[in-house]
């Protein structure tokens, strides 16, 4: 016998406080124990991908009493958002995503949950550590870093650090004109600004700088 496909949760909307409206989905216990797991997703990805990994972890968080949260953030997608306000993998804000995860936490309170274990996969790992870095908020119990990486360490074993370097030179360039215009295309779909916060070194998103 099969399992069904179909994950039960509920699809819910919220809206940051800079304005973006971000979907997502929810799995609520009967018997609540006021801590939720809130998942953000990785760059590009969306708040339905992953639905084997939702229906299991939300399951077995249900039945120890603890709620299921799962939004987009605004790296959802390639391109996310319209007119002057792109977003999605090629145009965000990293550190927008303190607004995000503040927005997720705020909707997960309203729901009665005071606890939170923020859990993030690829870059959501990095967001994840940056909230927890930047806002110290205290109703933070835990973090969970799921395939947590350096873009520039994975860039440089690509095209070698030197390339890197060469690249990361000519974004800066683009971006002192424009930091949303698009690089090359055969460095993948981003803005120069876009661009910088991957693979340049020091930058708020290079939260894991083993390859130093």
């Amino acid at each position: 016998m099969t399992r069904p496909a179909g994950v039960p949760v509920s699809l819910v909307r919220l809206r940051t406080d800079d304005g973006v409206w971000l979907e997502g989905v929810i799995a609520e216990p009967r018997r609540r124990q006021r801590a939720a797991l809130i998942w953000v997703h990785g760059l590009g990805s969306v708040f339905s991908s992953g639905q084997p990994l939702i229906r299991e972890l939300s399951t077995r968080l249900n039945a120890a009493g603890i709620g299921y949260f799962k939004f987009n953030n605004r790296g959802h997608d390639v391109v996310a958002g319209r007119g002057k306000h792109l977003a999605g993998a090629a145009f965000e804000h990293f550190g927008q995503c303190v607004d995000d995860i503040r927005a997720m936490i705020g909707f997960a309170v309203k729901c009665g949950y005071r606890r939170f274990i923020l859990a993030g996969h690829s870059t959501g790992a990095n967001k994840v550590l940056h909230y927890a870095a930047r806002t110290r908020d205290r109703r933070v119990i835990g973090l969970v870093l799921v395939g947590p990486i350096s873009d520039i360490a994975a860039e440089m074993k690509r095209i070698r650090g030197r390339e890197l370097r060469r690249r990361v030179a000519i974004a800066e360039r683009i971006a002192s004109r424009d930091p949303e215009a698009l690089v090359p295309r055969a460095w993948g779909f981003w803005c120069a600004r876009r661009y910088l916060s991957l693979y340049k070194p020091g930058e708020a998103e290079d939260v894991f700088p083993y390859y130093r």
